[in-house]
């Protein structure tokens, strides 16, 4: 059973960060009863979808524990959401299984994939494709230290998005379609700061953005593309409040 919501002010906001959960912060504002009982369901999974023409989801994962909460502030009745992407399958799940036989990197990763209970998203092992792992393989412990293991001993990269497991080489990209920040398309807020990693922008909101996948800048001073390693995402729907997307990147 499920239910969307829409019509209802909702403030959001979402971290992502190269090796972190991804989380989130809902605020919907004056739901039914039912929908409040509903939130506070063991087990429940929440989404958000955001956009200025088709809403695109953000994020979807399950609320922490506690994370459900429901306040007054008069005139408003807020039921709060706290939320992470993939937090049982980083934090609670296990694995232990034995192959006889030499074993190719892919198949090692599906095997952790499957006992975290989460799907294969991007899978981009580069020239780790050719490594086959040895006969007599163990597989065994939590989970996310075995995949730590796996991805560090061949050059990769590994960070659950949207409830799948992306493995990339390290400091690699995901490939995807390019968002573009730019001061000519009126998209992109403020100037550009520099950091010591890389750079630093604010833009009205691109939801497609993720960690990993590359993004273009163009304004007066910098022109160039960037890896995103850290994004944040803001946006209230009530008073006609603009959607934000602070996003951190390193240059290609």
């Amino acid at each position: 059973m499920g239910r969307e919501f829409r019509g209802l002010r909702v403030h959001f906001r979402v971290e992502m960060a190269k090796g972190a959960l991804t989380k989130a912060a809902i605020d919907l504002y004056n739901p039914a009863p039912d929908s409040i009982a509903l939130a506070q369901t063991k087990g429940i999974a929440v989404e958000l979808l955001a956009g200025y023409d088709v809403p695109i989801r953000i994020f979807v994962g399950n609320p922490i524990r506690d994370g459900v909460k429901f306040q007054v502030e008069k005139p408003d009745n807020i039921l709060h959401i706290e939320a992470q992407d993939g937090a049982r399958a980083w934090t609670t799940s296990r694995v232990n299984v034995a192959f006889a036989t030499q074993t190719s990197l892919s198949q090692a990763l599906s095997t952790v994939a499957a006992s975290m209970g989460i799907v294969l998203g991007m899978i981009d092992v580069g020239s780790a494709s050719s490594i086959f792992l040895t006969q007599g393989l163990v597989l065994h412990g939590q989970s996310s230290d075995v995949l730590d293991r796996i991805c560090q001993s061949a050059g990769l990269e590994w960070f659950i998005r949207d409830n799948a497991l992306h493995v990339i080489p390290a400091n690699g990209t995901t490939g995807e379609t390019v968002p573009v920040f730019s001061s000519t398309a009126g998209n992109l807020i403020g100037s550009p700061q520099q950091t010591k990693d890389g750079i630093e922008v604010t833009a009205l909101l691109s939801p497609t953005l993720r960690i990993g996948k590359m993004f273009q800048v163009q304004s007066a001073k910098v022109n160039g593309m960037f890896t995103c390693y850290a994004a944040l995402f803001q946006g209230d729907s009530g008073f006609d409040r603009d959607f934000y997307v602070t996003a951190r990147g390193r240059p290609i």
